[in-house]
């Protein structure tokens, strides 16, 4: 009996051991496997997205150095983080799965009007003692983008204590679209979204309330209130719609052409949306004073997208337009929606930093950025001119003549 008891226990102390050493060359192996390291590489990395569409380059750009990225492992977790124009040109990580976060800013604001927020997210793998190499990523859209309009039967009968009050997932954050508000409003992503008008139509104070659903990121929730008068004189509001109510809630949607356009805003606007070059920084109106490492976006929309673009150079100083004119066969205008002659070409990449071609042809949006082009010009002391003509595919123009003081 004792003898059976002993070997039972030397039994257990060896299969102890055993269970023991296997954990030990498991942990061993494990181990070994979390010391192997792989690089991940930024050198050819770009950011492009679709509401711009033109792709701009970490070397050159200026207009995206704002784009936050991250890099986080397969818990999530950040393990490393920069702002895109500090980025390093690779890092060493440990083999594993991973993603790549790029958003063009921190948060995404609840309620803003022009607030567009881009981001996407890309998963890589890191192997053993290789280099993956990050391309372009394409950003889109993370928000909602809502804009507010009328007909023009509408328009005539509208009194100026009219407003529309839109509001996403009744989070409590609402904009106030008044009166002509011609800017788009951009809302986190949430399912619902409520739409309030209220005020004098026709003499009579009016209330109507409309719940949109399925609301995604990306949307161009664009709202179109539509008015028409029959032959008793008595207005209808859209065909479903018999007439207009106070404090109606409206059942339907209206037609999904005239509350959701695409995916995203390049997928074109109406036909009498004209172009427009606006710009957040500066009063374009007045000559802007160059200053080394300053932002200087002007902001071209298109929403039929662009036909033609062509940019007049003139200058108080002849050095501009000499050098404009002696790589581009001897005009001081240059056709930026054509590929441009290689002279010229060199120039745009690597001083002017201008769009070209299929950066700009078909676009419906451009953040045509002035300020990657003061390194340039702020050799060439003067007041220089840059009229941008831009003519969209419905044949609609706009016009805006930006002037840049050096010294």
């Amino acid at each position: 009996m004792k003898t059976n008891r002993f070997l039972g226990f030397v039994w257990i102390i060896v299969m102890g051991m055993l269970l023991f050493s296997c954990e030990r060359e498991a942990i061993d192996l494990e181990k070994g496997k979390n010391d192997q390291m792989g690089m991940l590489s930024f050198a050819s990395f770009v950011i492009d997205y679709t509401a711009e569409t033109s792709v701009v380059s970490k070397a050159v750009s200026r207009a995206n150095y704002a784009y936050l990225v991250r890099v986080k492992d397969a818990s999530g977790q950040t393990v490393e983080e920069w702002m895109y124009g500090q980025m390093p040109v690779s890092i060493p990580l440990p083999v594993g799965t991973y993603t790549l976060w790029v958003q063009s800013q921190r948060e995404i604001p609840i309620a803003e009007f022009e607030a567009p927020v881009y981001g996407e997210e890309v998963p890589f793998t890191i192997e053993a003692d290789q280099e993956t190499s990050l391309g372009q990523v394409t950003c889109r859209l993370v928000n909602v983008k809502v804009s507010v309009g009328y007909n023009e039967t509408m328009k005539q009968l509208l009194a100026d204590d009219c407003s529309v009050k839109v509001e996403v997932d009744g989070n409590g954050k609402s904009l106030d679209f008044t009166g002509g508000e011609a800017r788009c409003g951009y809302f986190a992503v949430g399912r619902t979204m409520v739409v309030r008008f209220s005020g004098t139509v026709d003499g009579a104070y009016k209330t109507l309330t409309k719940t949109f659903t399925d609301v995604k990121a990306g949307q161009w929730r664009k709202v179109t209130f539509v008015m028409t008068i029959n032959g008793e004189g008595n207005a209808t509001f859209d065909v479903t719609i018999q007439d207009w109510c106070e404090e109606k809630e409206l059942a339907q949607n209206v037609s999904s052409s005239e509350t959701v356009i695409g995916p995203d805003p390049s997928q074109g606007g109406e036909e009498g949306e004209a172009p427009s070059l606006t710009c957040d920084q500066f009063d374009i109106t007045r000559p802007v004073p160059v200053k080394e490492g300053m932002d200087f976006i002007v902001n071209i929309s298109a929403p039929n997208k662009i036909e033609t673009f062509y940019v007049d150079v003139d200058s108080d100083n002849p050095d501009l337009k000499t050098a404009i004119s002696a790589v581009n066969g001897g005009s001081s205008t240059l056709d930026l929606s054509s590929t441009p002659p290689d002279a010229l070409k060199s120039i745009f990449d690597s001083a002017l930093h201008f769009p070209y071609a299929d950066q700009v042809k078909g676009k419906t949006f451009i953040p045509f950025d002035l300020g990657a082009a003061v390194p340039f010009l702020i050799e060439i002391p003067g007041l220089h001119h840059f009229t941008m003509r831009v003519t969209d595919k419905a044949g609609k123009q706009a016009q805006q003549t930006i002037s840049m003081q050096v010294g």
